[in-house]
């Protein structure tokens, strides 16, 4: 049998839950805000910085550069649906941005001058320092 006191306790925590719930709700919003803001300005920049390069260096690749600062707005200035919140939002920018960031595989570049950086941390064959120091010629 529940009494009255155990009423309201189930009463407070169940406000107490509602409110933290609300509080986090609250930051979460704010921080998707913030970052959907940072978002914006970096897009900003970037179409007017790719508007000028257009003007001087008028090929297919600033072009695409122009394209992708379109791409980026169109999808900041999307309506935000239950189904499309702003964490989507964000979500969808870094994917454009991860596509379009230069991927660097090596260091210094491949072949005779240079190394893959993915070979000197997991390296296929056991290193031996003497053969390298007669390699590199410092023995």
């Amino acid at each position: 049998m529940i009494n009255n006191e155990n009423k309201i306790t189930v009463k407070e925590d169940s406000a107490n839950a509602r409110l933290r719930a609300k509080i986090i709700t609250s930051a979460a919003k704010e921080q998707y805000d913030t970052e959907i803001e940072r978002l914006r300005i970096f897009i900003e920049r970037w179409n007017d910085y790719a508007q000028e390069i257009v003007k001087e260096y008028p090929n297919d690749r600033t072009r695409k550069t122009v394209a992708v600062a379109q791409v980026l707005k169109d999808i900041l200035n999307r309506e935000e649906t239950p189904e499309f919140t702003s964490k989507e939002k964000i979500a969808e920018l870094y994917l454009v941005l991860d596509e379009v960031k230069p991927k660097q595989k090596s260091f210094y570049g491949e072949g005779d001058n240079g190394f893959n950086m993915d070979d000197v941390l997991n390296p296929k064959e056991k290193l031996d320092l003497d053969t390298l120091l007669k390699e590199l010629g410092v023995k």
